[in-house]
């Protein structure tokens, strides 16, 4: 110890022990959390001080005792721990801003959850000497890029420039000198994807195929030499069922959207698969337990599990197609086997029910529901009954009927279904109905 130190007194002392408690005070006023070794250190020289009121002291002995305390600030659930030391002179003791660099939470999304379309991602930045300059956003690998705001910023992900699965989401912000440490969190995109579902025999037998809207990267999904047909998507996007005859008789399969994980859900003759709004339920038509050779209206899981009887109404019922608040069910029935089918609604529990369009000329068996419930897309006659076919839109509130395209010569239109907005439909057509060559459009392709 250099004895050209000089001495203080007591009250000397008692005074800047009173300032630097003071700035103790103040930074837990200010949302900072002083450790409890750096107030009992305080409390200890404060004890020490009154034992001793009348004695003078080395100015620098007093805090010979290095105070290390550590300073935590929470923000948003982040924690930054910084030691501060306590330098000789007591007197002029305080945080060295340098020292603190900024830091920057994410409030929402939360890690892990699962997103889709536009997405505002926001959170808040703080700095206890400086204000924050910007916050900046990084999706994955891709470049930094400017949130909105600063201490309580935001930024908009439009998840559909991003394939659906999980990524990361980073997140900085910056006071003018210094960058906060990173923050981030795992998201999983879950868009419904526009694809087209479709049959093909482009390779000898009917196999199921996906293709984007505008007719890019078409894929190629059952493989089996058996015919695989009347492929139905599962309203949230993620599944399809069908019906195949690889077992040696007409049975459901589920695959996943691309392909994968397939499976047989039915064992005992089934067809005409329809998800339900809720994806809880697959509407099938089987052989009737009440009527032989008949066929009726049934709901099972997608496990396999609770088959279940809705509904009949001639001799052969099928197609059920749910509508999108899952009141009502709507199907097929052919009284005799020949092209006068009708459509039938009834509830959602099988009663009510109520004819709604019943054209003995035309074989009815495809009729998708609105995505606002109001309309059906039906689809009239097919080329093995010799009939051109043609699509009408019938309105469910007015009853009416109005045709969309009028053919001419062989033209022959079928099999129509919505966009998902409602706003468009995707259709078959041919110039010459009596073949069996049928293309896919959209409207603005003709």
């Amino acid at each position: 110890m250099s004895k050209n130190k000089k001495k203080e007194s007591y009250l000397e002392l008692k005074k800047r022990f009173i300032s630097i408690k003071s700035r103790y005070s103040k930074l837990q006023n200010e949302g900072f959390i002083v450790s409890n070794q750096s107030i009992n250190q305080l409390k200890d020289i404060e004890k020490h001080l009154n034992k001793n009121p009348n004695r003078s002291v080395w100015k620098t002995p007093i805090i010979g005792l290095i105070i290390i305390f550590i300073i935590v600030v929470i923000i948003g659930g982040g924690l930054i721990f910084k030691p501060i030391n306590l330098p000789d002179d007591i007197e002029s003791t305080s945080i060295n801003e340098n020292d603190v660099i900024p830091s920057v939470s994410i409030s929402f999304p939360t890690d892990e959850e699962n997103i889709s379309s536009m997405v505002s991602i926001f959170g808040n930045a703080f700095d206890p000497y400086d204000s924050i300059d910007h916050v900046q956003v990084k999706i994955d690998s891709e470049s930094w890029l400017n949130a909105t705001g600063f201490e309580s910023w935001n930024y908009v992900l439009d998840t559909s420039t991003i394939e659906n699965g999980n990524h990361e989401i980073f997140v900085r912000c910056f006071d003018g000198s210094k960058y906060s440490k990173i923050s981030s969190i795992t998201v999983n995109v879950q868009n419904k994807i526009e694809l087209i579902i479709f049959i093909s025999n482009e390779n000898g037998n009917d196999d199921i195929f996906s293709m984007n809207i505008d007719g890019s990267d078409k894929k190629q999904l059952t493989f089996d030499t058996n015919d695989d047909v009347l492929p139905a998507v599962s309203c949230d996007g993620t599944k399809i069922a069908y019906v195949s005859s690889r077992s040696g008789q007409a049975e459901i399969y589920v695959m996943d959207i691309d392909g994968k994980n397939e499976y047989q859900l039915t064992n005992f003759g089934a067809s005409h698969p329809e998800w339900d709004p809720n994806n809880e339920w697959i509407y099938i038509s089987k052989f009737s337990i009440f009527r032989d050779y008949y066929n009726d209206i049934f709901k099972i899981k997608p496990n396999g599990n609770n088959l279940t009887f809705v509904a009949n109404g001639n001799i052969r019922d099928i197609s059920a197609e749910a509508s999108p608040d899952g009141k009502y069910v709507y199907f097929s029935s052919d009284p005799n086997w020949t092209p006068d089918n009708k459509i039938i609604r009834v509830d959602s529990d099988g009663s009510n029910s109520i004819i709604i369009e019943n054209s003995d000329s035309h074989h009815e068996t495809d009729f998708p529901v609105s995505p606002d419930g109001n309309k059906l897309l039906v689809s009239e006659g097919y080329s093995y009954y010799g009939d051109p076919g043609n699509i009408y839109i019938l309105e469910l509130i007015s009853m009416t009927n109005t045709q969309v395209f009028l053919p001419v010569d062989k033209e022959s239109y079928r099999q129509g279904s919505w966009s998902p907005d409602g706003t468009q439909i995707v259709y078959c057509y041919t110039n010459d109905y009596e073949t069996t060559e049928f293309d896919i459009y959209l409207p603005e392709d003709k």
